[in-house]
């Protein structure tokens, strides 16, 4: 298996619909959906969390531990933010990425990370979130623009195949 970088070769899609979210989008609902790639500068917070349970057991001095609930933290894609003058493919979609990921948008975040193309097949991660905020950085020093849009998860980050 040869090793690869992510910078270059995957995609983020914001996804309006996906018909069955735990086996994975199509190729046409993929098609469908918003390429941010060309606006996409980070992306944090797309990891579970799990909690343990306590268990006290009359035996031990100790609490035994169980596996309990999974939660799923807020996730945060952050965009390079374009003035909006430009009329480039790469302008117009980083324009189009601010523009879709607003307080109360809902939809699919879909991470195709092996390939730039989605085909049949493919491997990607899924997960359903709704728009919790946009906030631009108030950076100063010597920086390109960024805004940073927080994902409330509505289902969990999960490993999907696309369909034909």
């Amino acid at each position: 298996m040869a090793l690869f970088m992510v910078q270059g070769v995957s995609r983020l899609y914001w996804l309006p619909a996906v018909a069955k979210p735990t086996t994975g989008p199509t190729v046409a609902e993929i098609t469908a959906g918003i390429d941010l790639s060309a606006a996409v500068t980070a992306l944090e917070g797309f990891a579970p969390q799990s909690s343990k349970i306590d268990v006290p057991l009359l035996k031990y001095k100790s609490n035994a531990q169980i596996e309990g609930p999974q939660t799923f933290q807020d996730a945060t894609v952050t965009l390079a933010e374009d003035d909006g003058k430009g009329t480039s493919a790469d302008e117009l979609a980083r324009q189009e990425a601010e523009e879709v990921l607003v307080e109360g948008a809902s939809g699919f975040v879909y991470h195709q990370r092996k390939t730039s193309v989605p085909a049949a097949g493919s491997v990607g991660y899924l997960m359903g979130a709704t728009v919790g905020s946009q906030t631009p950085s108030l950076a100063m020093g010597a920086s390109a623009a960024t805004v940073a849009a927080a994902l409330n998860p509505s289902t969990p980050f999960r490993k999907v195949k696309v369909a034909a």
